[in-house]
């Protein structure tokens, strides 16, 4: 009988403290301005944030992929002697270490793609800021809005993510980028973003390969190149 008595006080007071919270709740919507625009503000940062997972963090993969991460190579194919014959591929790359990149290279790469490679945490700020700016001064036009992304980001959308030209892609971008930070060192996130660029030399004949280069001096990588090296792309081995 005891127990009983006690377990319907505790309903009641627990009915009791509802029922002043709610009414109070009630008073204050009625007699509060502020309360009213704090519950608004408050319901639309709870669906933001709901529209975030739904559309951003939801299904994201997950940035230890990166740990086993293994780069297409070609197959190749040995004769009876051990030596290369062929190989298969739909791209001549070869894998290579970071510290095998020359550094007037990886010094070039890093001023055209991202000046503050060594000092963020996956995102540039003040670059994602002009990014922005340059976005809304472009719509309605035809042009494409300069990126943004730091190196990190671009690991994040060629390895992890898609091509997709869209504000939730760069979102994802950036959620992704911040976990890669915390997943791979400074010198694993670089090595995977220049070997998604890096080629092989191109089996086109020397006068093709020349006039491409020729052309590719609007190139950003180019003309960071040209001013390290102090000399014309065509020049520089």
């Amino acid at each position: 009988m005891a127990e009983n008595s006690a377990s319907q006080n505790l309903r009641l007071r627990i009915r009791r403290n509802a029922s002043g919270i709610v009414s109070e709740f009630r008073d204050s919507w009625r007699e509060k301005p502020w309360f009213r625009k704090a519950c608004y503000a408050l319901g639309g940062l709870l669906i933001l944030l709901l529209l975030l997972w739904i559309l951003v963090l939801r299904n994201l993969p997950s940035a230890e992929k990166l740990l086993t991460y293994q780069p297409p190579l070609p197959s190749m194919v040995r004769g009876i002697d051990g030596e290369i014959v062929y190989s298969y591929a739909r791209e001549r790359r070869v894998q290579l270490r970071f510290v095998d990149f020359p550094k007037p290279m990886v010094n070039a790469f890093l001023a055209a793609e991202d000046k503050t490679f060594w000092t963020h945490g996956g995102v540039d700020y003040t670059g994602l800021a002009g990014a922005v700016l340059d976005f809304v001064t472009k719509i309605g036009s035809d042009e494409r809005a300069k990126g943004g992304s730091t190196i990190t980001q671009q690991v994040a959308k060629n390895i992890l993510l898609t091509n997709e030209y869209s504000i939730i892609r760069k979102f994802k971008e950036m959620v992704l980028a911040g976990r890669i930070e915390g997943v791979l060192s400074k010198f694993m996130g670089a090595n995977y973003r220049i070997s998604c660029v890096a080629e092989a030399e191109n089996r086109e004949s020397p006068n093709v390969r020349r006039e491409q280069i020729r052309s590719s001096r609007k190139d950003p990588h180019v003309k960071a190149a040209i001013n390290i090296f102090d000399a014309d792309i065509i020049d520089i081995e």
